[in-house]
């Protein structure tokens, strides 16, 4: 796995690194143009299109269209990326810059989807690999929810993350804390505007203190 995986300490739905994906939902036909921003600025553009027949999914690698700068995903105009109701996801292959994306339809105004703000329905994708204990907090809702990823200790059975953890994210959360095992997956589904952070509050050397619900000076 890459090495920047590992010294990550904190995952920001709204500033991607190698451990995050957001996924969002694309119901309506059209063309879409999704602006890249590495560390704050914009660096690249993708071009996709939805319409019917196309794939049920498709993923963009945010740090190789920073580096290609234009990529238009679609290599026959008359082919679709990505079919009505599809999803996308946006996530980051390497490099230790942080990203966002903002995707807009070319035919409307507005905001199709914005990393920075998840709206009902979106998906952040999260994996932990660090044990410890981590603080969860939506910059858009209030409170906070606890984050214990257990110590695992060597033995004659192999270590296998069990299934992804789903929980649901808005102004407030359903529950005071969440328990995981090192790289279990965490799904965050947005019910309003979400910008979900991930922060590490004491890492845990095999002693494993618990969860106290304070905030870190």
């Amino acid at each position: 796995m890459r090495t920047e995986a590992f010294t990550q300490i904190g995952l920001d739905s709204g500033a991607l690194g190698a451990l995050g994906t957001v996924v969002h939902r694309f119901n309506e036909a059209g063309r879409y143009l999704a602006t890249v921003l590495a560390d704050g600025r914009e660096v690249a553009e993708v071009e996709i299109t939805v319409a019917e027949g196309g794939r049920p999914a498709m993923q963009v690698d945010l740090a190789d269209a920073a580096e290609h700068r234009h990529v238009d995903k679609c290599c026959d105009k008359h082919e679709a990326d990505l079919d009505v109701g599809g999803y996308g996801s946006f996530y980051v292959g390497s490099g230790n810059r942080r990203y966002a994306v903002v995707v807009r339809s070319t035919g409307k105004r507005g905001v199709e989807f914005d990393s920075r703000r998840l709206q009902e329905g979106d998906l952040f994708a999260a994996t932990v690999l660090r044990p410890g204990m981590y603080e969860i907090t939506n910059e858009h809702g209030k409170g906070a929810m606890g984050l214990e990823v257990r110590y695992v200790r060597r033995g004659r059975t192999k270590y296998e993350p069990a299934k992804p953890l789903k929980v649901k994210i808005g102004e407030t959360f359903a529950q005071d804390i969440l328990k995981a095992g090192p790289a279990q997956g965490l799904i965050f589904e947005a019910t309003g505007p979400t910008r979900a952070i991930v922060r590490l509050i004491e890492p845990d050397d095999g002693e494993g203190k618990g969860y106290t619900g304070k905030r870190a000076s």
